[in-house]
């Protein structure tokens, strides 16, 4: 048997890749899940498959050909992605090319092994889902109180309804502070320190842009104010769509190691510390879209077909 592979260019003609010959018997080990199935299907004892095609008429009816399994050759880990075209040539020694079968397939990432890898490895690009919000305690005269409910929306989407009532008892000013402790869940259950950073709290807002964005239009106010904005008083907010893998997805950040977190923002004044804090749980997991991209840009690796 001999199989001639070639990939399709960018101009669309078929670049050569491979050109082996092989004992035709020696292939069917490069699929022997399809072999197996095959043989079963007819009857047949799968070791005996390739002496027992004799001459003579063959019917099959109803096989179940698996496209993923039957093809996946451990053989071939990895390969380039892209559209293959696949020749089978058969010979006899006196008989050279008697038969030849041409097979068209694409060879994409395999989302499933790519991503369990990428887990393995612990950091990289993310998604993340919240788990649970509380307030926290605080040690200084309280600054900012109140309450809030959230309402996850039908559908396969991770967005939620947020409706939320505040009391604020301060002014925002250059020297109102906020620190943000973060910590990630051991495998003992405890959680391992992992930031502690302390900056002006209308810095932070940079980081959370799409959200404080959206947050303002919602709350009727021009977002470039919305940090000075925040004066002593009440405040309600109803049905505020918050989304979770765009409004704190941080560009600063672009990669995160995975698992659960405990991150708490501790707001302070000048002469009032620690006066208000908030606790968030979430997870954080692989980027399917974004690693798969890269995996792409990456042109060889694991695959399916």
């Amino acid at each position: 048997m001999r199989i001639v592979a070639s990939t399709k260019g960018a101009s669309g003609h078929y670049n050569s890749l491979a050109d082996i010959t092989r004992p035709a018997c020696q292939w069917l080990e490069w699929i022997k899940p399809f072999i197996n199935d095959l043989a079963t299907h007819a009857g047949y004892n799968p070791r005996d498959i390739c002496l027992a095609a004799i001459p003579g008429w063959y019917e099959v009816t109803d096989f179940k050909f698996i496209e993923n399994s039957h093809f996946k050759m451990a053989q071939i880990p990895i390969a380039p992605y892209g559209v293959y075209k696949i020749e089978f040539h058969l010979s006899e020694k006196d008989n050279r090319n008697c038969h030849c079968v041409r097979v068209y397939m694409e060879v994409i990432p395999d989302p499933k092994t790519i991503l369990k890898k990428q887990k393995q490895n612990h950091t990289g690009p993310y998604e993340q889902r919240a788990i649970g919000s509380e307030f926290c305690r605080y040690s200084g005269r309280s600054c900012v109180e109140g309450n809030f409910t959230r309402r996850k929306l039908p559908g396969n989407n991770k967005d939620w309804h947020y409706n939320a009532t505040l009391w604020s008892h301060m002014y925002v000013k250059d020297t109102t502070t906020m620190r943000i402790v973060a910590s990630t869940k051991g495998a003992s259950g405890h959680y391992n320190s992992l930031a502690d950073i302390t900056r002006p709290a209308c810095q932070w807002l940079e980081w959370i842009k799409p959200f404080i964005n959206d947050l303002a239009i919602h709350a009727g106010y021009n977002p470039k104010d919305i940090c000075r904005a925040a004066i002593p008083g009440w405040y309600q907010i109803t049905n505020f769509k918050f989304k979770e893998n765009e409004h704190f997805k941080m560009p600063q950040i672009p990669i995160a190691p995975y698992g659960l977190y405990k991150i708490e923002f501790h707001l302070s004044e000048k002469d009032n510390r620690n006066c208000c804090c908030v606790r968030v749980y979430m997870e954080i997991t692989p980027d399917a879209q974004t690693i798969l991209n890269k995996q792409k840009h990456n042109r060889t690796a694991i695959f399916k077909l």
